[in-house]
């Protein structure tokens, strides 16, 4: 049995695209969600800060980013598998690598984490099952 490849290069870069990845897509929405409600509302920056917070913690933003962040994983899981030999543990390795550093940012800056801490597991189930799935479905050699 040949021992497993690891693409340390690959593993660090994508552990990174996949923590700052979804950061950047759900600063981009709710900055721009926060400008429409900037001009709906005249500047009222109470208006504004309810609105945008009210929509950030909402259950479907929340959803929304946990597949954005599934997508990212796999995406970044299905590039890794063709360049190794073990394409599930690198692949694996890559999205608890983005998890641990995506964990220690949110509970050393979370103010309630009794709401953040099930959102967080969630986090990491679906990214390590886009993980699993990333390296397992569709390979070479692999009958439709």
């Amino acid at each position: 049995m040949e021992e497993p490849r690891y693409n340390w290069k690959d593993i660090i870069i994508s552990a990174i695209l996949i923590f700052i990845l979804p950061l950047v897509i759900n600063l981009a929405i709710t900055f721009s969600y926060g400008m429409i409600v900037g001009f709906q509302s005249r500047g009222d920056a109470a208006v504004i800060e309810e609105t945008v917070g009210a929509f950030a913690s909402s259950i479907p933003f929340l959803v929304l980013m946990l597949l954005v962040t599934g997508g990212i994983v796999f995406w970044r899981g299905r590039l890794l598998r063709d360049k190794v030999s073990a394409p599930l543990h690198n692949a694996l390795i890559m999205a608890v690598i983005a998890k641990v550093i995506h964990s220690i940012v949110i509970v050393t800056q979370s103010t309630d984490l009794g709401f953040t801490l099930p959102w967080l597991v969630a986090d990491w189930i679906i990214s390590l099952v886009a993980a699993y799935f990333s390296a397992t479905v569709g390979g070479a050699g692999q009958e439709a």
